[in-house]
């Protein structure tokens, strides 16, 4: 009997210290490796409801499109981000957007001199 009481205490001390020292998961910590990863407190963003998507969060590189970002962030937690800007009836307002809300998260680079996907021809 004490036999087994020793070994089911042994097991238990062992899933134990296995649970307390295995590597968190994405699930776990979602501002590592999650949707919101892209971007920062601070920071600039235009927010758009599309009616077949819903909520989109664009950022944009080039200056000519500054005025489209109406929304500052606020605070970013794990499963929701908070903006402040000019929203309703150009009134100052304070919005919390839960991650489930966000349907995609666009990032407009700046446009180069170059067209992506081609290439000089030696000749």
């Amino acid at each position: 009997m004490n036999t087994r009481f020793v070994i089911a205490a042994a097991v238990a001390a062992g899933i134990s210290a296995m649970a307390l020292f295995a590597p968190r998961t994405s699930a776990q910590d979602l501002r590592e490796k999650g949707l919101l990863t892209t971007l920062a407190v601070g920071q600039m963003v235009e927010l758009r409801n599309d009616e077949t998507l819903g909520l989109i969060v664009t950022t944009y590189e080039d200056a000519a499109f500054k005025a489209k970002m109406n929304a500052r962030i606020i605070e970013i937690g794990p499963d929701y981000i908070a903006v402040e800007g000019q929203i309703i009836n150009e009134s100052q307002t304070e919005m919390r957007y839960p991650l489930h809300s966000i349907a995609a998260i666009s990032h407009v680079h700046k446009r180069g001199n170059a067209k992506a996907g081609t290439k000089k021809k030696d000749g």
